[in-house]
């Protein structure tokens, strides 16, 4: 038996970004239709629209700073990323959350 609270908690994928390894973690459950409708309904140059929704999701990274302090998810962090680094993430995290087809399963084309 499956509880609600549960599906979705979190889930922790890899991003590897300039040769660095990063590993992201997520709320799954966060990603839903309401998520995704905010997300499409954000105009095309709304860059902190979308760090906004990024970081509704992420729970944390292992990204650290100078002195080897973790560092958390937060928009104003993520101001200051390179835009490239934030679309990995985000990648990450959707390819993620894609429907795996299990081995033996047919596609719908045969």
């Amino acid at each position: 038996m499956a509880y609600l609270s549960k599906l979705g908690a979190r889930r922790t994928v890899p991003v590897v970004y300039d040769g660095e390894s990063i590993d992201v973690t997520f709320r799954p459950a966060g990603v839903n239709a309401d998520w995704q409708e905010h997300l499409q309904g954000l105009k095309k140059d709304d860059q902190t629209g979308y760090l906004e929704l990024l970081a509704e999701v992420l729970v944390a990274w292992d990204i650290l700073d100078d002195d080897g302090q973790q560092l958390a998810p937060t928009v104003e962090l993520m101001r200051r990323f390179p835009t490239d680094l934030l679309y990995e993430v985000a990648w990450a995290i959707f390819e993620s959350l894609a429907p795996k087809r299990k081995s033996g399963e047919r596609s719908a084309a045969g």
